[in-house]
């Protein structure tokens, strides 16, 4: 609608100035055509969905719209996180060194190992998270360490939330504590 009134004006403001050659018509057209193109701008930005990376949009488009996440909630909560990336033989976890309630992340890209006393154990796949049995174990803070070495078998980029940050998130935000949960439940 904005649009179509920027068009109408610019328009107009064109007939004031080269056919009627009126120049307070042609003043008041030109600002019009200001502030209506302003106004669009405005409300464009603030309406539209917010774009994403297309690591961010596959996890989105997987794991959150289909529980009817809204695309600005998922920004809210994707912005809370850091997007890391691990080469291929890093290690995310060590095995009884890194501590276990610091964080909680989810694959992005890639493929991980878990292994246990040098025994594999699983993988871990895009849009699974890497460490949920840890968060959901540690609700407190605790001087507990993983028990399994997870290390990257290619290269990796994960969607990592510090600990402290997501628990904040998550009391402000009711709706994302139930969707963490469900979520971790269903696809871990």
């Amino acid at each position: 609608m904005g649009g179509l009134l920027c068009i109408g004006f610019l328009l107009s403001t064109l007939w004031a100035g080269i056919h009627v050659c009126a120049p307070d018509a042609f003043a008041w057209n030109l600002v019009l055509v200001l502030v209506n193109t302003i106004h669009t701008i405005l409300l464009a930005h603030r309406f539209l969905p917010p774009s994403l990376s297309l690591e961010l949009t596959e996890l989105y488009l997987k794991l959150f719209k289909p529980l009817r996440v809204s695309k600005k909630h998922f920004k809210e909560l994707s912005k809370e996180g850091q997007l890391m990336h691990l080469e291929q033989g890093e290690n995310y976890a060590v095995e009884d060194i890194t501590s276990a309630d610091e964080k909680l992340s989810i694959l992005l890209k890639g493929k991980l190992r878990v292994t246990c006393d040098d025994i594999h154990l699983h993988y871990i796949n895009p849009h699974q998270f890497i460490d949920s049995p840890e968060w959901e174990a540690n609700h407190e803070n605790s001087d507990d360490v993983f028990q399994v070495t997870i290390t990257a078998e290619q290269e990796c980029v994960y969607l990592c939330w510090s600990r402290l940050k997501l628990e904040r998130v998550l009391r402000h935000r009711p709706l994302f504590k139930v969707l963490f949960s469900n979520i971790i439940e269903l696809f871990s």
